[in-house]
């Protein structure tokens, strides 16, 4: 969010306009660099007894955050000013003659500092100028926690219909498919669409074994598991298969301590290479698979951390697969059930 655009839009610049007006000063916004992003001149500046010792330079470009402001020679009190309010970061004021004083008042919302508004305003005005600092102050920050809060509930309506679209998207794709190998392959393509990441698998186990087995995968090559068949009881999957619960690792810490299992079962497994997340599929209240997405971390291509973000997709995506799979196995049970049926007779 621009905040110091916000003063340049035609409501706060009618504000600071009449703020001008009221208190006889001349206001200048500077942004983080101390450019200038546009000036508004007292009305009397052209009055010789009352002009401000501060300008604008390359006026026609100060909207265009390219301007900038100048002091006469005999004002280095004022450059001073200005100097100790950026490094400062408070609001400061000075009083020099009895013609013009200055002031400057930082611009700060949320620990990020944004700019400083600069006046310049007859010492005679001090007291109607302090007053009505104190109102411009207030409307100030009520103005930037307005739109911050807009702007969140904006990113925050964003999400929701993007998690309702996903959710739809995924469950009209998989409707009536009843192959694993299919269903694994399309949410790794919707994983992909959604979250970068340099490789994707989905695996399974059937009930009677004690493995889990790839089905599916996009930039891992089934030779490069270690093992080819992983134990369900060991590592990383293991651990994720006995307690039932996704995991998101970032960092090398985070790796290793929190777990019960040797580094030595998952440090050269591809599956585990930093950072990943893998979220288990269930069917009841069994583990029947996993998905693991994951970045590997190397060189000038290190990866990104995941997210809560990244890792709520990716659930929301293995809820249907699950659906899904579950649906299938039913199926496949009451098939077999027939068959055997059919077989007693």
């Amino acid at each position: 969010m621009d905040y110091l655009a916000l003063l340049s839009e035609t409501e706060q610049k009618k504000l600071l306009t009449n703020f001008s007006l009221l208190t006889d000063s001349s206001i200048f916004l500077l942004n983080e660099n101390k450019e200038l992003i546009f000036s508004i001149q007292a009305h009397n500046t052209q009055e010789k007894d009352n002009k401000s010792e501060i300008d604008t330079v390359d006026r026609d470009n100060a909207n265009k955050g390219e301007g900038s402001i100048s002091f006469s020679p005999r004002q280095k009190d004022y450059q001073r000013l200005l100097k100790d309010l950026y490094e400062q970061k408070t609001p400061l004021s000075c009083s020099y003659d009895h013609r013009y004083s200055l002031a400057g008042e930082p611009l700060i919302f949320h620990n990020n500092f944004l700019g400083v508004l600069l006046f310049a305003y007859p010492t005679s005005s001090t007291s109607i100028f302090t007053s009505q600092m104190e109102f411009l102050r207030q409307y100030l920050k009520n103005l930037f926690v307005c739109h911050y809060e807009l702007d969140n509930l904006s990113g925050e309506v964003v999400y929701n219909y993007e998690e309702f679209s996903l959710l739809t998207e995924i469950s009209q794709l998989l409707g009536g498919i009843l192959e694993e190998s299919k269903i694994c392959q399309i949410v790794i393509e919707k994983i992909q669409k959604t979250i970068p990441a340099k490789s994707i698998a989905v695996l399974l186990k059937e009930d009677k074994e004690d493995y889990f087995y790839l089905v599916a995968a996009q930039g891992l090559k089934p030779k490069r598991l270690i093992p080819e068949k992983i134990n369900t009881q060991q590592g990383i999957c293991g651990w994720i298969t006995k307690i039932d619960q996704f995991i998101l690792i970032n960092t090398e810490e985070q790796f290793y301590l929190p777990l019960d299992f040797k580094k030595e079962e998952c440090q050269s497994c591809p599956l585990c290479q930093l950072p990943f997340i893998f979220v288990p599929l269930k069917s009841g209240n069994k583990v029947i698979g996993l998905i693991n997405v994951s970045r590997k971390v190397s060189g000038k291509n290190k990866g990104q951390d995941f997210t809560s973000r990244n890792l709520k997709l990716i659930e929301l995506m293995a809820t249907q697969v699950c659906f899904s799979l579950g649906n299938i196995r039913l199926a496949k049970e009451r098939d077999e059930k027939l068959l055997g049926i059919f077989d007693s007779l």
